[in-house]
């Protein structure tokens, strides 16, 4: 059975056009409602990158977002809750070791497709 801490909602940039970057981050900002935090962009990896050490990467395209995608964490079976939690932690720690910045755009300036893939939100 698949639970939703088995993966980890991501954007695919590699995808997506300079434009498309931009409305991202503004639906991102405005998913944070009241809280005050600014976007301000992604911590990108590549798909070989998200889909090592166990991992998979799997397009989810959803109605508002064609560029959405899940790194499959490949949780070990039969874990009790605080080793699934130990386990997850593991995962995050190599994907941040691997990952660059890459700040969100401010205004859709050209037409032009995105370096990096994989990144997180």
């Amino acid at each position: 059975m698949r639970r939703d801490d088995d993966r980890i909602s991501v954007d695919r940039l590699d995808h997506a056009s300079l434009s498309d970057l931009a409305a991202l981050a503004a639906e991102r900002g405005r998913q944070r409602g009241p809280s005050g935090r600014e976007f301000r962009g992604w911590a990108v990896v590549t798909v070989e990158e998200a889909a090592s050490n166990g991992r998979c990467v799997e397009a989810t395209p959803t109605a508002t977002n064609p560029f959405h995608a899940d790194i499959c964490l490949n949780l070990s079976a039969g874990l009790a809750e605080e080793e699934r939690r130990e386990e997850q932690k593991l995962h995050a720690n190599d994907l941040a070791r691997r990952a660059q910045w890459s700040n969100a755009p401010e205004t859709p300036a050209q037409e032009t497709a995105a370096p990096g893939s994989a990144p997180n939100r």
